[in-house]
């Protein structure tokens, strides 16, 4: 019975054998380099999730969620000392963060059977179906280009993410530079010896075989978190940057209709000169055009999808990056951090600054790439073209008037402007923390 339930179940398209070859060569270029424990081989590689690994991911989600509950009983506990708050108040959003992440990588809809994968799947192997141009030297080098932009970022993401397990040392750190912890003799449970002070049942703060344990618990959520959010950055910049090289290629693509136009007839009519205002070579420019119009529709397709899947969890990183920020100005403005915790404080600060400034800017390229699409329908030859042509672009010029504007929480558009309102709001938070201190 649990074999037909199993093999009733629609899985992400990811799954699929069709699919198989289109993961694998993914995961081979992008994020082989840094799954150095393989956990997302299996999303990847294989047609189908076993057993055993699905038991796995939802131990490691029991485990993370454990230590994002332990992290905000500790920040609730430690209410009345900023510094000691705003540090455990930081795990608990890098928890979010990677929980909604989580959730949009195995988000399954029952009726539609529409995942991330099958989107990452659709912008990569559909397109071939789609864009009859493909192949051409700007379309290599766009590809070339996205390449390379990826592997580094994600890689960035992945190591510098994972350098929060430095807080982990941070009290043989301190005691170096002289400014040992003192055990917590309150009796809340929370060890204040570790690098990160976390509510545990465990008696850290006086136990070495307790504070190893507690130590490799939080090594643990530190590693899989750095992995989760490299993979997230990943899926969201293939997906964006999968749609900018489109609306790239279909630009360029529609400035060079005159010249496509030719090659079609050549083909067509060999030995036939070329003559732009005959019948024949309007009817191949109708056809260059057809190919631009299905091309469009793709990549507006594709878009939708995209936005119906990242739109609410989308929100969570960004928001909370805002708060990231608020957070580091408050523990500048108590005044009780350690040389180390301020540095690490301002990686962690500057690469969540780094990740708004990324989603503001590709939502923002969307929406100008929109706009020159337009521009670029205008400025062919319209006027010297038969009825049918001008309908056609005509009826383009209208989808283009629909803003590609990308949204989170179906509230706020990224973009450049509303960027500047969450680093402003950020700055203003600053000043009150700092009014408050005085």
């Amino acid at each position: 019975m649990m074999r037909e339930w199993w093999k009733d179940l629609k899985l992400p398209a990811g799954r699929h054998p069709e699919s198989a070859q289109t993961m694998k060569k993914i995961y081979d270029d992008y994020i082989r380099r840094f799954d150095h424990f393989k956990m997302f081989k299996p999303i990847f590689c294989d047609t189908q999730f076993k057993w055993h690994t699905l038991l796995a991911y939802f131990g490691l989600f029991l485990h993370n969620t454990f230590i994002g509950f332990s992290y905000l009983v500790t920040c609730i506990l430690n209410m009345d000392d900023i510094s000691q708050a705003s540090f455990p108040a930081n795990m608990i959003i890098l928890y979010l963060i990677v929980l909604s992440i989580w959730c949009q990588l195995v988000r399954l809809s029952w009726t539609e059977n529409v995942t991330i994968i099958d989107n990452l799947v659709t912008i990569v192997k559909g397109r071939e179906e789609y864009c009859k141009y493909t192949g051409t030297q700007y379309d290599v080098y766009l590809i070339n280009r996205r390449s390379k932009i990826l592997r580094r970022v994600t890689g960035i993401y992945t190591y510098i993410f994972g350098f929060q397990i430095s807080w982990l040392i941070l009290p043989v750190i301190n005691t170096v530079f002289g400014e040992k912890r003192v055990p917590n003799e309150v009796g809340n449970g929370v060890a204040v010896t570790l690098g990160v002070p976390m509510w545990t049942p465990l008696d850290a703060d006086h136990s070495w075989f307790y504070y190893c344990i507690v130590c490799s618990m939080q090594l643990f959520f530190f590693g899989s978190s750095a992995l989760f959010i490299g993979l997230g950055v990943f899926f969201n910049m293939i997906s964006q940057m999968g749609i900018l090289d489109e609306m790239n290629l279909l630009i360029r693509s529609v400035g060079e209709l005159d010249s496509r136009t030719s090659r079609l007839l050549t083909d067509k009519y060999p030995g036939l000169s070329i003559d732009k205002y005959s019948e024949k070579y309007d009817k191949c420019y109708f056809e260059c055009l057809k190919e631009n119009i299905i091309h469009h529709s793709f990549i507006q397709r594709t878009f939708s999808q995209y936005q119906d899947l990242v739109s609410v969890t989308m929100a969570v990183p960004f928001f909370f990056s805002s708060i990231i920020i608020a957070l580091f100005f408050a523990d500048i403005t108590s005044g009780s951090l350690t040389v180390v915790e301020l540095s690490i404080e301002i990686i962690h600060m500057c690469m969540n600054i780094i990740l708004m400034v990324m989603m503001c800017y590709f939502g923002q390229l969307i929406t100008l790439k929109n706009d020159e699409l337009r521009d670029s329908l205008y400025n062919t030859e319209w006027y010297n073209r038969s009825k049918e042509v001008k309908r056609a672009i005509s009826v383009c010029m209208h989808v283009t008037y629909i803003p590609m504007e990308l949204l989170i929480g179906n509230i706020m558009i990224l973009n450049h402007e509303n960027f500047s309102l969450i680093v402003n709001s950020a700055y203003s938070t600053f000043n009150i923390f700092y009014a408050l201190q005085k």
